[in-house]
């Protein structure tokens, strides 16, 4: 048995690192968590920084194509959820860019209804006693949250850095005086009377070494196709309507519970199960999917059926064949 080489190491020098600003709060993270955190600060009166280490606002809910925001009642047909996440479904509204149930249909347990805000994500988790019941749930466009963002940070007076990361925070007593940060400025200290961490990870305050708890999650992969026609959409399932028009919202769930173990991709099944559902405009032709850009992911997938199927697939048409087109290639199953 070979043994391990022993662990090697870097002598850094002692540096100074120059404090480049000082402010009242300092969030790190540019979700929605830290997007909100930084509006409501500044609106209070306080000098904001944000950092964000991509160049876009919104974390899972932009970047991530988690573009739903669900159950913003209380189950009884009246409004739970308001304030800034509110404001922002009305920003987004001004620009047609979000699809919810009308308020008088909250609370509704129409089969009909229910299948069809089903079809936009809106319906999730188990059924109550009674069945399923319509809930004021939201669906969006990423682009157009990012866009409603950064005018509410804009005009709320929010400093934000993009491209930014947050290093290691400077504690002194007992209290984080101010946070390292590295981006192509270079290394830099940011002041501050008051961290919020954001990170989703709890990076600053894991770091500050307070204590922490780990916890598995399994792994989603959201992706959006286009060219999509809206009778491909199934009933149920994991493929949803979006405000963007000819576009479907596609969740994948990797769990070994559903037979599905992390790491063994499903996606081609999914594929099946939408070609399936389209429409043939020549009953002898072969069904397609002809979006250029999931077309040109195929070659990248690879589906091994297990012996235990997903049970949100068990229904599955047998299709033979599909095709469909990169260029000149063409891929067959």
């Amino acid at each position: 048995m070979t043994a391990e080489p022993p662990p090697r190491f870097v002598d850094l020098p002692n540096s100074l690192v120059s404090v480049t600003s000082a402010v009242d709060v300092l969030i790190v993270g540019g979700g929605s968590a830290g997007f909100s955190a930084a509006v409501a600060a500044a609106r209070n009166g306080a000098e904001v920084l944000l950092l964000e280490r991509f160049s876009y606002i919104g974390g899972l809910a932009t970047g991530g194509l988690i573009i739903l925001l669900l159950t913003m009642d209380d189950g009884a047909g009246r409004q739970a959820v308001g304030g800034l996440c509110q404001e922002i479904v009305g920003r987004m509204e001004r620009r047609n860019a979000v699809y919810y149930p009308p308020r008088e249909q909250w609370n509704d347990p129409d089969s009909k209804l229910i299948d069809h805000y089903s079809q936009w994500g809106l319906v999730w988790g188990s059924p109550a006693p009674g069945g399923h019941r319509v809930r004021y749930s939201v669906a969006f466009d990423a682009h157009e949250f990012i866009y409603a963002a950064d005018q509410m940070l804009k005009e709320a007076g929010v400093r934000v850095l993009y491209q930014t990361w947050a290093c290691e925070p400077v504690v002194d007593n007992g209290s984080v005086k101010a946070i390292v940060i590295q981006n192509k400025a270079g290394r830099q200290a940011i002041a501050t009377k008051v961290v919020i961490d954001a990170t989703g990870d709890g990076d600053i305050f894991a770091g500050a070494g307070e204590s922490f708890e780990l916890e598995r999650v399994h792994p989603w992969l959201w992706f959006e196709m286009a060219n999509v026609e809206a009778a491909a959409v199934p009933r149920r399932g994991l493929f949803f309507h979006t405000p963007g028009g000819g576009r479907v919202l596609v969740a994948v769930f990797f769990e070994e519970a559903c037979g599905v173990r992390a790491g063994d991709p499903f996606l081609l099944k999914l594929l099946l199960e939408l070609a399936a559902a389209r429409p043939r405009r020549n009953r002898g032709a072969p069904r397609r999917i002809r979006d250029d850009h999931l077309a040109s992911s195929l070659p990248y997938l690879v589906l091994r059926r297990r012996n235990r199927p997903s049970p949100h697939f068990e229904s599955v048409s047998d299709v033979a064949r599909l095709r469909c087109r990169t260029g000149r290639n063409r891929i067959h199953v």
